[in-house]
Protein backbone atom coordinates (compact mmCIF):
# COMPACT_ATOMS: atom_id res chain seq x y z
CA UNK A 1 0.00 0.00 0.00
CA UNK A 2 3.16 2.32 0.91
CA UNK A 3 4.52 1.48 -2.84
CA UNK A 4 0.80 2.86 -4.43
CA UNK A 5 0.71 5.78 -2.61
CA UNK A 6 4.44 6.79 -2.88
CA UNK A 7 4.10 6.23 -6.76
CA UNK A 8 0.84 8.18 -6.70
CA UNK A 9 2.95 10.88 -5.02
CA UNK A 10 5.51 10.37 -7.56
CA UNK A 11 3.55 10.85 -10.89
CA UNK A 12 1.45 13.54 -9.29
CA UNK A 13 4.45 15.38 -8.41
CA UNK A 14 5.84 15.19 -11.71
CA UNK A 15 2.34 16.19 -13.38
CA UNK A 16 2.20 13.03 -15.24
CA UNK A 17 -1.04 11.66 -13.08
CA UNK A 18 -4.73 12.43 -14.66
CA UNK A 19 -6.49 14.05 -12.33
CA UNK A 20 -9.79 11.93 -10.99
CA UNK A 21 -12.12 14.63 -11.70
CA UNK A 22 -11.81 17.13 -14.18
CA UNK A 23 -12.06 20.65 -13.59
CA UNK A 24 -15.21 22.40 -13.94
CA UNK A 25 -15.88 24.68 -17.67
CA UNK A 26 -15.54 28.01 -16.77
CA UNK A 27 -19.25 29.49 -17.94
CA UNK A 28 -18.61 33.23 -19.07
CA UNK A 29 -21.03 35.82 -18.04
CA UNK A 30 -24.15 36.62 -20.13
CA UNK A 31 -24.59 39.80 -21.81
CA UNK A 32 -26.88 42.45 -20.00
CA UNK A 33 -28.68 45.81 -19.89
CA UNK A 34 -29.25 48.19 -17.43
CA UNK A 35 -31.49 51.22 -18.03
CA UNK A 36 -31.15 54.70 -15.68
CA UNK A 37 -33.07 57.92 -15.72
CA UNK A 38 -30.51 61.43 -16.03
CA UNK A 39 -30.87 63.35 -13.38
CA UNK A 40 -33.03 66.09 -15.75
CA UNK A 41 -35.30 63.46 -16.58
CA UNK A 42 -34.49 64.28 -20.54
CA UNK A 43 -32.43 61.20 -21.21
CA UNK A 44 -32.28 57.78 -20.17
CA UNK A 45 -28.52 56.31 -20.29
CA UNK A 46 -28.16 52.42 -21.23
CA UNK A 47 -25.40 50.66 -20.42
CA UNK A 48 -24.67 47.47 -21.87
CA UNK A 49 -22.37 44.82 -20.59
CA UNK A 50 -20.34 41.63 -20.93
CA UNK A 51 -20.65 41.83 -24.98
CA UNK A 52 -17.38 39.90 -25.58
CA UNK A 53 -19.20 36.92 -26.70
CA UNK A 54 -21.83 39.17 -28.62
CA UNK A 55 -22.47 39.14 -32.40
CA UNK A 56 -24.98 42.52 -33.06
CA UNK A 57 -28.00 43.52 -30.51
CA UNK A 58 -31.00 45.26 -31.14
CA UNK A 59 -32.32 47.62 -28.54
CA UNK A 60 -35.67 49.49 -28.28
CA UNK A 61 -36.63 52.10 -25.67
CA UNK A 62 -40.50 52.75 -25.63
CA UNK A 63 -42.29 55.00 -23.30
CA UNK A 64 -45.69 57.28 -22.91
CA UNK A 65 -45.66 61.16 -23.37
CA UNK A 66 -48.60 63.94 -23.40
CA UNK A 67 -48.03 63.60 -27.03
CA UNK A 68 -48.71 59.73 -27.10
CA UNK A 69 -46.48 56.50 -27.54
CA UNK A 70 -43.07 57.16 -28.70
CA UNK A 71 -39.66 55.27 -29.03
CA UNK A 72 -36.39 54.22 -30.11
CA UNK A 73 -34.53 51.54 -31.65
CA UNK A 74 -31.23 50.33 -33.04
CA UNK A 75 -28.78 48.20 -33.68
CA UNK A 76 -25.15 47.57 -32.80
CA UNK A 77 -22.45 45.71 -33.82
CA UNK A 78 -20.04 46.08 -30.68
CA UNK A 79 -16.45 45.96 -30.64
CA UNK A 80 -15.55 45.86 -26.78
CA UNK A 81 -16.64 44.00 -23.52
CA UNK A 82 -19.29 47.06 -22.19
CA UNK A 83 -20.90 50.27 -24.33
CA UNK A 84 -23.29 52.70 -23.06
CA UNK A 85 -25.50 54.76 -25.33
CA UNK A 86 -27.60 58.24 -24.00
CA UNK A 87 -30.88 58.40 -25.36
CA UNK A 88 -33.09 61.65 -25.10
CA UNK A 89 -36.46 61.88 -24.44
CA UNK A 90 -37.57 63.73 -27.29
CA UNK A 91 -36.94 64.53 -31.27
CA UNK A 92 -33.99 66.67 -32.70
CA UNK A 93 -34.24 68.67 -35.92
CA UNK A 94 -31.59 70.50 -37.09
CA UNK A 95 -29.66 71.21 -33.49
CA UNK A 96 -33.13 71.84 -31.75
CA UNK A 97 -34.04 69.28 -29.68
CA UNK A 98 -37.36 69.19 -28.18
CA UNK A 99 -38.21 67.11 -25.36
CA UNK A 100 -41.22 65.24 -24.61
CA UNK A 101 -43.91 66.36 -21.04
CA UNK A 102 -45.06 63.85 -18.66
CA UNK A 103 -42.81 60.65 -19.89
CA UNK A 104 -43.97 57.24 -17.85
CA UNK A 105 -43.84 53.75 -18.63
CA UNK A 106 -40.22 53.41 -19.90
CA UNK A 107 -39.39 50.34 -21.17
CA UNK A 108 -36.31 48.71 -22.90
CA UNK A 109 -36.19 45.40 -24.73
CA UNK A 110 -32.57 44.05 -25.98
CA UNK A 111 -32.30 40.90 -28.26
CA UNK A 112 -28.23 39.83 -28.23
CA UNK A 113 -27.08 37.34 -30.67
CA UNK A 114 -24.85 35.61 -29.69
CA UNK A 115 -21.47 34.76 -31.97
CA UNK A 116 -22.67 30.73 -30.93
CA UNK A 117 -25.51 31.42 -32.76
CA UNK A 118 -28.05 31.44 -29.55
CA UNK A 119 -29.90 34.25 -28.13
CA UNK A 120 -30.64 36.59 -25.00
CA UNK A 121 -33.42 38.72 -24.20
CA UNK A 122 -33.66 41.63 -21.74
CA UNK A 123 -36.46 43.57 -20.74
CA UNK A 124 -36.07 46.22 -18.21
CA UNK A 125 -38.78 49.28 -16.90
CA UNK A 126 -38.13 52.61 -14.97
Amino acid sequence: MKKIVFVLGLLLFLGLAVPIQAAPKKVGKNPSAGITLSKNKLSVIINFANLTNVKSFKYTLTYDSTKGAQGVSGTVKPKGATLARTLLLGTCSKKVCVYHKGVKNIKLNVDFTLKNGGSISYTKKI
